[in-house]
């Protein structure tokens, strides 16, 4: 998976649960349009930053590296 949506929509299988963009939002520091954009726009966004993916995976306790999660490298599952 090259594209940072679909490796958003892998872990956060849509429909999205209500509030989960604005509480990614806030988590990281960034706008809702921002993170609306991390899901939904490849013409804007190809990748986030590790911080941001390190923020995620932690808050909702995913089994994913953040590496593979911000852009696309390195194994699927966390070491």
């Amino acid at each position: 998976m090259n594209r940072i949506q679909d490796r958003l929509q892998e872990v956060f299988p849509q429909p999205l649960e209500r509030g989960v963009m604005a509480n990614i939002a806030k988590k990281c520091g960034v706008s809702r349009p921002t993170v609306s954009a991390w899901f939904n726009n490849p013409e804007k966004v190809a990748s986030i930053s590790r911080t941001h993916a390190e923020i995620i995976c932690a808050e909702y306790q995913l089994k994913v590296s953040p590496a593979w999660l911000a852009e696309g490298i390195g194994p699927k599952e966390r070491p």
